[in-house]
């Protein structure tokens, strides 16, 4: 650092350089609330905020950022909550754009998320392996389901089988007894002719 700071004649002292680099490399994002009471006791306490660094006023995130936000945010529980996660989302956000008359802000949209994940959490923990075992349970009704459906369906294959096939031992009856029919009809005829011969 030393070779480089010789090598630019503006700075007196090592310390000088090593801030100026710091000031030329750093960046730093500041996320505040103008909502919040003591906003403007904040930035009147601290200058360099209008002075030294580069102002980007927004009033709300937008609704995709927000969606992006609050899976972030309940990431590691979106196991737990299974198919409803984007449901849960959506709730959310609708649940803080009705307060958003109301004031809320970005960071009461941030603590909502908290405090789901929170109560959620303990209800987790309160309930035990209960849930998990509730859980299991129906999943093994959604597998009986599918397995009643899947015997219905065969069932009902093997109903349209039989009723072919009743049609069929049907028809061969019928062949069947016409042919015994026409078998007698000619014994009787022989045995007639055999009469008269004799």
């Amino acid at each position: 650092m030393k070779d480089e700071m010789s090598q630019q004649y503006e700075y007196k002292t090592t310390f000088e350089f090593f801030v100026s680099r710091i000031q030329k490399n750093l960046s730093i994002v500041l996320s505040l609330n103008y909502q919040h009471p003591r906003f403007l006791q904040n930035c009147a306490s601290n200058p360099a905020l209008y002075s030294k660094c580069n102002i980007i006023w927004m009033e709300g995130w937008s609704k995709e950022s927000m969606q992006t936000v609050a899976k972030n945010e309940l990431r590691d529980v979106s196991a737990q909550i299974g198919k409803l996660f984007d449901t849960i989302i959506g709730s959310t956000l609708i649940l803080h754009n009705s307060s958003s008359q109301l004031g809320a802000s970005p960071q009461s949209f941030m603590n909502l998320l908290h405090q789901f994940k929170e109560i959620f959490n303990k209800i987790v923990a309160t309930s035990g392996g209960q849930s998990k075992h509730l859980t299991a349970g129906l999943e093994k009704l959604e597998q009986a389901k599918a397995m009643v459906d899947t015997l219905s369906r065969e069932a009902g294959e093997q109903k349209i089988l039989l009723q072919q096939k009743e049609l069929e031992a049907k028809a061969a009856l019928v062949e069947i007894t016409k042919s015994m029919e026409q078998k007698a009809d000619r014994k009787q005829e022989v045995e007639q002719l055999q009469t008269k011969c004799t």
